[in-house]
């Protein structure tokens, strides 16, 4: 895998056994904006990683501070045929399935924007981490803090506004996942 509109790397202190990997969106010039290209590479990068039994915590964010994304890449999309264009789709459909479907928790750190397909892709995750902006979208656990005791007092605190059996189920996945 040589992404260019991505970068996938393993984080954590030993990263041959810390399971924590972070596919970033690497478009921060145009705010994050989704072409086919990077569709193309994030549907290829989570392919690859479900399929790799050491992945714990798959951690999606954008580069920049501006926004985590701002959607799909609407120059890009003027040109367009409409056979272009279906086939994009088909494309967005696979990478956002294969984000749905990943096998192990889906973290979104969202820092800044997150509009329309860059929103879509957040709620895709299990969890929101979110930094500068929330987002306004339903019930959405947001928190700035990474550790996993303080993110799992936060949704215990939101116990009330999620509804209890939300509220355990998001604990029990946080369990899960260390």
């Amino acid at each position: 895998m040589n992404p260019q509109t991505l970068h996938v790397a393993q984080l954590g202190a030993a990263p041959d056994d810390s399971g924590i990997w972070q596919i970033t969106l690497n478009r921060p010039d145009v705010m994050n904006a989704m072409n086919t290209a990077l569709f193309t590479e994030l549907r290829a990068a989570v392919r690859e990683l479900s399929a790799n039994a050491a992945v714990r915590v798959l951690v999606l964010t954008g580069a920049g501070t501006r926004a985590f994304s701002v959607g799909g890449d609407l120059k890009e999309r003027n040109g367009m045929s409409d056979e272009t264009w279906r086939a994009q789709h088909q494309l967005i459909e696979e990478s956002f399935l294969a984000v749905k479907d990943f096998p192990v928790p889906v973290v979104a750190a969202v820092e800044g924007h997150a509009h329309g397909g860059g929103l879509e892709l957040s709620n895709l995750s299990g969890y929101f981490i979110v930094v500068l902006l929330l987002v306004v979208c339903g019930l959405i656990h947001a928190s700035n803090r990474v550790d996993r005791r303080e993110t799992s007092m936060d949704i215990e605190a939101t116990r009330a506004k999620l509804g209890v059996a939300i509220a355990e189920q998001e604990r029990l996945k946080l369990e899960l996942a260390t």
